[in-house]
């Protein structure tokens, strides 16, 4: 051969190209937790187990579920006011915010506040704030 570059070269390229017509399947694995598995060890998801579970139960009502956003109070407060445009939900602490609404005609714009204070259905479940704006352009 005159030029002794061009057999790696060759040989490298021929490498590559049969490569290609591999199929790879990648598969996510947890290399922790797999030797975790075979060396027969049980090790909880994090450092100090279920202590943050039962630290925040408190706050959740110990559902595991924090907030309101699946209570029923506050999915039927939420439908009563989806007819306005919403500035803010947050169903973890209880609270809808609307934008400011124009009923009618006139100048006249209001707001509503909602803050759902416990996931019982009674009158004292829920608080209203309703402010009224005249608005000028």
């Amino acid at each position: 051969m005159k030029n002794p570059r061009i057999l790696p070269i060759l040989i490298l390229t021929l490498f590559v190209v049969s490569c290609s017509g591999v199929d790879v399947v990648r598969h996510k694995t947890d290399v922790r937790a797999e030797n975790d598995a075979a060396e027969n060890r049980n090790i909880p998801e994090t450092v100090y187990g279920d202590a943050w579970g039962s630290l925040f139960d408190d706050f959740t009502g110990g559902s595991g579920a924090a907030g309101f956003s699946g209570s029923m109070t506050f999915k039927v407060a939420l439908s009563k006011v989806n007819f306005m445009p919403l500035a803010s939900v947050d169903g973890n602490s209880g609270m809808i915010i609307t934008e400011w609404y124009n009923i009618s005609d006139e100048n006249n714009r209001i707001k509503l506040n909602i803050q759902v204070l416990n996931n019982e259905m009674n009158d004292e479940s829920i608080s209203v704030q309703l402010f009224k704006q005249r608005y000028v352009e």
